[in-house]
């Protein structure tokens, strides 16, 4: 009797993790999963698969609201239903040590958010200038 009680406990465990396993098309749910070099990425569609993807560098452009995260349930049309906890929103924040900040100059008339290193003093007039010399075309 204790064998069947056994095998009963083991075959409903399995089953638990059958129903509440991540569906393949899920790469990540927490930013945790994603390693110390990136964070877990979703987009603003209403189906958006997440991703890893890595933290930005200096000098890339940045969003003072890439550094929140957030957790939501989202419901696939297949009727699976997944929640996210720590997630961002588009692209990661800037690497650890590193901070969003506005830059403008280099010709152009609006300004841009990049991140930099607050611990260097002229770091970003040699963003300013690095950002606006590359060649979009």
């Amino acid at each position: 009797m204790k064998n069947l009680n056994l095998s009963l406990f083991l075959l409903s465990m399995g089953s638990f993790l059958l129903v509440n396993a991540r569906p393949p098309y899920i790469e990540c749910q927490d930013s945790a999963e994603c390693g110390s070099f990136a964070c877990c990425v979703i987009g603003t569609k209403m189906y958006s698969l997440p991703q890893c993807m890595p933290y930005l560098s200096r000098g890339e452009r940045c969003s003072d609201l890439s550094f929140m995260s957030s957790s939501k349930n989202v419901t696939y049309p297949d009727n699976v239903k997944v929640m996210y906890t720590n997630v961002h929103l588009l692209q990661c924040p800037c690497e650890p040590g590193l901070s969003c900040g506005s830059v403008s100059g280099g010709g152009v008339s609006e300004s841009s958010t990049v991140c930099f290193d607050p611990l260097l003093i002229d770091n970003l007039n040699s963003i300013s200038n690095s950002v606006y010399d590359y060649d979009y075309n």
